[in-house]
């Protein structure tokens, strides 16, 4: 193997790109453009998880939180108005009769396919027979105004869900380090930050619950 067509990861690799992202300091965040929803990018997102997740905040370890199945929630509360019920992995395999790893790693590019492929998904069927008016529109989006579009509008969503939360926690004097859809807190924080995150979520009629993961 080589390092450009294999699977694996290396430290070396994964310590020379942390390196370069903080060498004379962490980047400042940017915006993102049109086709990331307006994302933050900065030292701290593009850095390998397991490097970021030995990070400390005001010296002590800390705990991750992030959203569970947030795209697919996200479409639902964009395309069926979050009328419906929450969607999660286990439940979408469930109601398939496939495994849950399958499930899940369908939904990983599921929202992102052309149509053709989008249609082709494991996780299609469960979305055309439950959510038929959210797959109409979400095909017709495809259709005339291009896959990526769909993408954009999940991201959009995404960033404001976020930005809301950090304002949030900036009101509460909660030190938090964005990634995305998931942030980091110090453990004494936890609960607390869980508690905006789930309200914040609510708000928005996102049907969607905050995981700790330690």
């Amino acid at each position: 193997y080589t390092r450009s067509n294999c699977e694996y990861s290396y430290v070396e690799d994964n310590i020379l790109l942390f390196e370069s992202l903080t060498t004379g300091g962490f980047i400042i965040p940017v915006k993102g453009g049109y086709k990331s929803g307006g994302r933050i990018y900065d030292s701290f997102s593009r850095m390998p998880s397991w490097i970021r997740n030995t990070m400390m905040i005001h010296g002590k370890p800390i705990v991750e939180l992030d959203f569970i199945t947030l795209h697919p929630n996200l479409a639902d509360t964009l395309y069926s108005e979050g009328t419906n019920k929450f969607i999660n992995h286990t439940s979408v395999a469930f109601y398939l009769g496939c495994d849950r790893a399958e499930a899940k790693n369908a939904h990983l590019t599921f929202f992102n396919l052309k149509l053709k492929p989008f249609q082709n998904s494991k996780v299609y069927p469960y979305y055309k027979e439950t959510r038929p008016a959210m797959i109409e529109k979400i095909e017709a989006i495809k259709k005339n105004e291009g896959y990526q579009t769909i993408s954009y509008q999940l991201s959009a969503l995404e960033v404001e869900l976020m930005t809301r939360i950090f304002e949030e926690f900036d009101k509460n004097y909660i030190t938090a380090i964005y990634v995305f859809d998931a942030v980091l807190v110090e453990g004494k924080n936890q609960e607390y930050a869980k508690k905006i995150m789930d309200k914040i979520a609510r708000e928005m009629n996102i049907q969607t619950s905050v995981s700790i993961n330690n």
